[in-house]
């Protein structure tokens, strides 16, 4: 099973980039643009990085990684 990567980016052009900076990776990416989002789907998969943009309308990614420690 391929390690998953999850890129939580509230701009679609900075998730693009990052997936085509990791692309020679042999990995499995997921992707978010909320807060909210990455920690659905954290509580439905486990990933062995998260690539997250701090500066986030609603809640931001500072508040989002907090959460994702207390899991």
């Amino acid at each position: 099973m391929l390690p998953k990567v999850l890129i939580v980016d509230d701009y679609p052009a900075n998730i693009l980039a990052l997936k085509d900076t990791i692309s020679c990776l042999d990995l499995t990416v997921d992707e978010a643009s909320s807060g909210e989002k990455a920690l659905e789907l954290l509580l439905k998969n486990d990933y062995a990085m998260v690539l997250m943009d701090v500066h986030m309308p609603g809640m931001d990614g500072f508040e989002t990684v907090s959460l994702m420690k207390k899991r």
